[in-house]
């Protein structure tokens, strides 16, 4: 319920201001339109009345269809139309004639009737573009509002600029650099200087500067279509916009070239009647010769006229040219970013593919290697079993032949004729005895061999918890870290954590530890397209490490090289134990 109160607010809040834009443009059409019917002697609109219900009838439309293009329309106006038929019939009038002047009209008799305000105040914006803002070339049918809109900004705006520019006045738009009145002077200035004193404007006093320009307009014969009070407004959407404004500089224009060319004219006459006072006190030849002349300077004067009017247009079409340039440059930077991230995308899969197959055959490396010591240790399990099985029996036949010398020594002085077996069982004995000690001996070197290997293989177990306060490697401060260690020949890595600087991998691995107890570097890295990058590295001694003890410890990061900025520490749980 709150949600579709708050649109409904937003809804009120949008027909309020476009009521307001209306209100806006319907005022200012209505004294545009009340200027070209003064030039003609014709009745004029009613400012106190709607300007929509006065356009109902049609015949106002049809007086604005002579006004603006000297002709009349085609078919009998009915001056006091009462009924909706002959409302639609002046409508019609005027919308053929439109048609038949080659201007693509939208709107129908029945909207203009009804009041359509939208539709009323495009046609009307329509006539105000083709009147003053268009040259014939480029009021074509074929173009759009959105283009026909734009080439009258340009043209206007050329014009402005090169007026006022004279005047150290900025005009950057046709909204924002007018409501402070300086430009409207600079413009009024430019086209007759004795209308105002341009000293007399001032940055700040924004009244008094419009109020100043539109009175000297009046002078000039432009109609008072804008309000001061309006264009002071604090509000800015309270403010006339821009179309309110293009049609009142519209009628600028048509008076500075109508002046330009009456200038020209008048200069042109004076020069002929002094030329003509001198050739009637000259020859027939010479009087030839001065007429040439003169001929020549109003074609030179037209030319400049012409190529000035020319280079204006030139203008308006490199700028729209360079628009559509730097449209075309946008779109190209966009496909190719867009390649270059999938391209990324796909090299990224095939790293990630690569990192999967690695770390199958480096598991199945651990495994082969695992299982090759397990047999070399069982291996030499059983030999130490055989070599105390063998002690074993040697100690029993040993003791045999010591209880058989006994009974032999015991009946020799009665049996002489054993003797002889008695040498044999005492050679038999001191070979047993020799083969004793060399079974010792190899048991002894067993015993030896099997406690380094013991030393040797033992494991260590590595948990790989998480890291904190991680030091970005990129502007953008997006990292995706993982964790390697290292110990002798053994490496393994942690899969990596995406764009954050507080990763929790939480993964166990385990090594084997030889008996020189060497250190275990522990690194964390960044993982690159371009490139891993380095994130700071410790180092964990295992001959500090207790055997059986479990230990959780906060490793603070190094760097690499010297100079290099790191930051943040990296969480493990280690054990070392015998590998049986």
């Amino acid at each position: 319920m709150s949600k579709n109160l708050m649109m409904s607010v937003t809804t009120a809040k949008r027909k309020e201001q476009e009521t307001v834009t209306e209100n806006l443009h319907s005022k200012t059409f209505l004294s545009w339109m009340n200027s070209q019917f003064s030039h003609k002697n014709f009745p004029l609109l009613d400012p106190s009345k709607d300007l929509f219900s006065q356009l109902s009838d049609g015949v106002f439309l049809c007086r604005l269809m002579e006004a603006l293009y000297g002709k009349k329309v085609v078919g009998k106006v009915k001056e006091n139309a009462t009924t909706e038929i002959q409302k639609l019939e002046n409508v019609s009038l005027a919308i053929d004639f439109l048609k038949s002047q080659k201007v693509n009209v939208t709107v129908s008799s029945k909207d203009i009737v009804d009041g359509n305000r939208k539709l009323t105040l495009g046609l009307v914006w329509r006539l105000v573009l083709d009147h003053n803002l268009l040259d014939p070339s480029q009021a074509s049918e074929d173009l759009s509002i959105v283009q026909r809109n734009k080439q009258a900004k340009a043209n206007l705006l050329a014009f402005c600029q090169k007026q006022v520019s004279p005047y150290g006045v900025k005009v950057e738009d046709l909204t924002n650099s007018w409501y402070d009145g300086r430009a409207f002077c600079a413009l009024v200035h430019s086209i007759d200087s004795s209308l105002l004193d341009w000293n007399k404007v001032q940055q700040g006093n924004d009244a008094q500067n419009l109020k100043t320009a539109f009175d000297a307009a009046e002078k000039l014969g432009i109609h008072k279509m804008l309000d001061v009070e309006d264009m002071i407004q604090s509000d800015l959407d309270a403010k006339p916009d821009e179309k309110c404004i293009m049609t009142y500089l519209s009628e600028f224009p048509p008076i500075f070239f109508e002046r330009l060319q009456k200038k020209n004219e008048q200069s042109d006459q004076e020069e002929l009647k002094r030329r003509e006072l001198l050739l009637s006190q000259k020859s027939k030849e010479e009087e030839d010769k001065q007429r040439t002349e003169i001929e020549r300077h109003r074609n030179e004067q037209r030319n400049r006229i012409e190529q000035e009017m020319m280079r204006q247009r030139e203008e308006t079409i490199r700028r729209e040219q360079e628009r559509l340039d730097k449209e075309a440059q946008d779109r190209y930077d966009q496909e190719r970013l867009a390649a270059e991230e999938a391209e990324r995308r796909e090299a990224e899969e095939a790293m990630r593919t690569a990192a999967a197959l690695q770390e199958s055959a480096d598991a199945f490396q651990r495994q082969m290697r695992e299982s090759a010591l397990h047999q070399q240790l069982e291996e030499m399990r059983r030999n130490a079993q055989k070599l105390r099985e063998e002690e074993a029996e040697l100690n029993a036949n040993q003791q045999r032949l010591m209880e058989q010398k006994n009974s032999v020594m015991n009946q020799s002085v009665s049996l002489p004729n054993v003797l002889p077996s008695n040498d044999a069982l005492l050679a038999q004995m001191l070979t047993l005895q020799e083969e004793y000690a060399r079974l010792q001996r190899e048991n002894a070197q067993l015993r030896a061999e099997l406690g380094n290997d013991t030393a040797k293989f033992l494991k260590l177990f590595v948990k790989v918890t998480e890291a904190r306060g991680l030091k970005p490697t990129s502007a953008l401060g997006r990292c995706d870290p993982y964790v390697k260690l290292k110990l002798d020949q053994q490496e393994y890595k942690t899969h990596k954590q995406k764009n954050t600087l507080n990763p929790v991998w939480g993964q166990e691995f385990e090594l084997f530890v030889s008996a020189s107890r060497s250190e275990m570097e522990i690194s964390v890295w960044d993982d690159k397209f371009t490139g891993d990058a380095h994130m700071g590295r410790a180092l964990l001694k295992l001959s500090e490490l207790a055997i059986g003890a479990s230990e959780t410890r906060w490793f603070t990061l190094q760097p690499f090289r010297i100079g290099e900025k790191v930051s943040g520490e990296v969480l493990l749980t280690f054990m070392l134990q015998p590998s049986n």
